[in-house]
């Protein structure tokens, strides 16, 4: 029997683009993903990108410094947080975002932020269970039409 290769999380480098490219256009991820800017992510001091990988990317985190909640805190937003969707369900999205929680108290993060639409319902409870609070809403109304986003907080002044 073939011993399956170590499951790997690690913060992405601008080596990895090639092959993260192609991994994010295999048909795996949803269109959002692969229209992300991820060379420019990836490059940049001010984004961590960590990746899930065991052969294959498993799961992808990006988290980027955005405008406080309140003065005298850092916010951090969670840019993204997806799972592949064969390997959801199985704990391993939490280990992702203790790695991104990591990397937002690097980047000096008293807040961690998350933008979900309204309408998706599965996001919005593993952000409750991962012990975010939502505490507000923005419409959007300039491309297509109009959707709803709620803000999902944690505070991670008391981590590490």
């Amino acid at each position: 029997m073939v011993e399956p290769l170590p499951l790997g999380l690690r913060r992405a480098e601008a080596t990895d683009m090639p092959w993260l490219a192609q991994e994010i256009m295999d048909g795996s991820w949803p269109e959002p993903i692969t229209q992300l800017p991820w060379p420019e992510w990836v490059g940049s001091d001010r984004h961590f990108v960590y990746l899930l990988e065991q052969e294959r990317l498993l799961g992808i985190l990006a988290i980027s410094p955005s405008e406080p909640l309140e003065l005298e805190r850092t916010a951090i937003e969670l840019l993204v947080w997806c799972m592949r969707p064969d390997m959801r369900n199985r704990q391993l999205g939490r280990k992702l975002l203790v790695h991104g929680i990591s990397g937002a108290r690097r980047l000096g993060g008293d807040d961690l932020i998350c933008w979900v639409q309204t309408s998706l319902a599965a996001p919005e409870v593993a952000l409750s269970q991962s012990g975010f609070k939502p505490l507000m809403e923005r419409h959007h109304f300039s491309q297509g039409p109009s959707r709803s986003e709620r803000g999902w907080v944690l505070d991670i002044s008391a981590y590490f």
